[in-house]
């Protein structure tokens, strides 16, 4: 499912498992997220309400610095994936994640 940073920070708090944990972290232009946003019928508002909290701080940063300092034994097997989602429609996109679960080793 789709959280942010501070979701991912209560997920792994909160989630007791032995299986991996793959972060997938999609990069984006801003011109690309609001071309995507308007093609799904958003409206002006919400493009701009968007765009503003996506540019609020260093998502990917963020990231990097959470899994980075997690030590918890409840989470033994993390990974931060980053995807350059300017490089793919949606189909190749859902494509390429599932390449990616696939090679990572994870059971879904």
């Amino acid at each position: 499912y789709v959280i942010d940073v501070d979701g991912v920070d209560y997920l792994l708090r909160k989630y007791n498992t032995d299986r991996k944990i793959i972060i997938l972290y999609f990069n984006t232009s801003v011109i690309t997220r609001i071309k995507r946003m308007q093609y799904r019928g958003d409206s002006d508002a919400q493009i701009i309400s968007r765009i503003l909290n996506d540019e609020e701080f260093d998502w990917h940063e963020e990231l990097e610095k959470l899994v980075g300092l997690w030590e918890c034994p409840k989470v033994k097997d993390l990974e931060l994936v980053e995807i350059d989602a300017d490089s793919f429609d949606a189909n190749e996109m859902y494509e390429y994640v599932e390449k990616i679960i696939k090679e990572t080793g994870v059971v879904l």
